[in-house]
């Protein structure tokens, strides 16, 4: 396999480190994250450069709150939003826009399948399935680019945690590393536009 040059979103911890850890071995990764890259401020992502990358990788999440839907407040929701559509949406298009041809990948959820049972986590949901419909769209629409759906499921993380709750227990979750050979599958294998990972044991 060549080496690719890779810019990856979202690398402090969870998904984003192991993709950085396992993807730097034999390529080129450039880390768009924090404290160097602020993806809620817009200068910042107005100064990202994606000429000359063969792979984007819209890794970034974030869930600011969970709480019943009437407690978000504006700023929590927005910035859930900010983080989870409009900075992949962005990034997907800079790179187009810079580039003749090349991968992302933009990872997902597999909660756009499941039906809620609170609004705790609404506004996530309908960001990652915005995302998903975008990601799709633009696959169809840009023949030099393949534009992949990775969606995961509920993976060993402190995503959970850091949003306020976690009701899962860490025996119904995959490993960040199973995220890792998806995408690396993905990579490998250039029919392939969309993968779901299913928690084995969930």
């Amino acid at each position: 396999m060549r080496s690719n040059k890779i810019a990856i979103t979202g690398t402090t911890s969870g998904i984003g480190l192991a993709l950085a850890e396992a993807l730097s071995k034999h390529n080129t990764v450039v880390e768009l994250s924090r404290p160097s890259f602020d993806l809620l401020d817009d200068n910042t992502l107005d100064s990202i450069d994606l000429r000359g990358y063969d792979i984007l990788i819209n890794n970034a999440g974030a869930d600011y709150k969970r709480a019943d839907f009437g407690e978000h407040s504006y700023m929590d929701w927005k910035d859930t939003v900010k983080i989870n559509l409009i900075v992949p949406m962005y990034l997907t298009q800079k790179f187009i826009m810079q580039n003749l041809k090349g991968t992302v990948i933009n990872i997902t959820s597999t909660g756009n399948q499941a039906l809620p049972t609170t609004n705790s986590t609404v506004f996530y949901r309908t960001s990652k399935v915005a995302l998903k419909h975008f990601t799709n769209e633009i696959n169809e629409t840009h023949p030099n680019f393949r534009v992949i759906d990775v969606e995961p499921g509920k993976t060993q993380t402190a995503f959970g945690i850091n949003a306020g709750k976690e009701k899962v227990s860490s025996t119904n979750k995959m490993q960040p590393t199973d995220v890792v050979k998806a995408v690396g599958y993905a990579i490998e294998h250039p029919h392939i536009t969309h993968i779901r990972i299913k928690n084995t044991n969930a």
